[in-house]
């Protein structure tokens, strides 16, 4: 991709900004964290909303004042970028967006097969646009300080992902919404190809799984253990990387992050602490928005005439993966 169409519905602001003619395609539970922060920026101009839920449309519209488009379509042709939920992220909504020459951020899960990825890419490269797949957490600022120190020969990766209960979360799916962030992540540190997965689940309720392990084994001799779920009693969400000679542990959510090392008679590295024959260094963290860099990366790679950071192309590994992950557990633990 090298060359994008002017913007057609754009609004210029002091000095000749642009902001992007920007409409959400249906809501989710992170619906109002998007709205404040897409409201905050300079380069998106929010236009409106549409969602099959009437009541939470209207409490939407109640609390950002958003102007409630009935039709799909009338958001679509009006809007330069689509915002997409998961309810609305299916092959023929992407297409139609594509057709008309939409910029598009999608929130996974995605449930594209092989051909319909292979289409979706020649439709978005024939109109010159961006789709970008939403993974807020190859922003984390704790991920993103941490990169440097984790080696490319990093044998072993262990990934907890729990989310506290609460009656609501029942729709949540373990795997679609919770792993596959971490799943994304380590891809994209591991360069290897996949030799085995492995998925255990457990369910509650004889329903879908509640919580579910899987194992990735790379061909390389890595391997990720990974532990997703919907029933902790506290959010959770961290992830460790084993290096030959140290690991390097991140939280995600108080955004920490910290290499551990054997102590030695070497003189003790700065922002460093030891516990007995234990050395901890403090991995600087800046303080930043990972939902609100990625909104950035969007808008850039839009105005900038860029490929997307997080593509089609560059996620579609990460998806093959939810998806055997998904049938794996099916045939352990009976759960669908």
């Amino acid at each position: 991709m090298q060359w994008f169409k002017p913007l057609s519905n754009v609004f210029l602001v002091k000095n000749y900004h642009i902001m992007i003619k920007a409409g959400i395609l249906g809501s989710h539970e992170k619906t109002d964290e998007y709205l404040n922060l897409l409201n905050s920026m300079n380069t998106f101009k929010l236009i409106g909303i549409h969602d099959l839920d009437d009541k939470r449309i209207i409490d939407v519209k109640n609390r950002h004042g958003l102007k409630i488009y009935t039709h799909p379509d009338d958001l679509v042709q009006e809007a330069d970028a689509l915002f997409a939920a998961p309810g609305f992220n299916s092959y023929e909504n992407l297409r139609n967006a594509l057709r008309k020459s939409k910029h598009v951020f999608i929130d996974p899960p995605l449930n594209y097969n092989k051909q319909e990825t292979r289409n979706l890419i020649s439709l978005s490269d024939e109109a010159d646009v961006v789709v970008h797949i939403g993974f807020p957490h190859r922003y984390n600022p704790a991920f993103l300080a941490a990169r440097p120190f984790i080696s490319p020969r990093v044998r072993m990766i262990h990934a907890h992902s729990m989310k506290q209960y609460v009656e609501e979360n029942n729709k949540i799916h373990p795997v679609n919404d919770i792993m596959i962030h971490d799943i994304d992540n380590i891809l994209s540190v591991v360069n290897s190809e996949i030799r085995k997965i492995s998925a255990y689940g457990m369910s509650t309720s004889n329903a879908s799984p509640d919580v579910v392990n899987a194992i990735i084994e790379f061909h390389n001799g890595c391997i990720a253990n990974l532990t997703a779920s919907k029933i902790s009693a506290t959010d959770l969400k961290q992830i460790t990387f084993y290096n030959p000679a140290n690991y390097v542990a991140i939280d995600m959510l108080k955004h920490k992050a910290y290499r551990y090392s054997k102590n030695s008679d070497a003189e003790m590295p700065l922002f460093s602490e030891n516990f007995s024959d234990l050395v901890r260094e403090c991995i600087p963290v800046k303080n930043a928005n990972e939902i609100e860099d990625e909104f950035n990366a969007f808008s850039n790679s839009i105005l900038h005439m860029k490929s997307p950071e997080i593509s089609l192309e560059n996620t579609s590994q990460t998806m093959r993966v939810i998806q055997e992950i998904n049938s794996k557990i099916k045939l352990t633990s009976n759960c669908s």
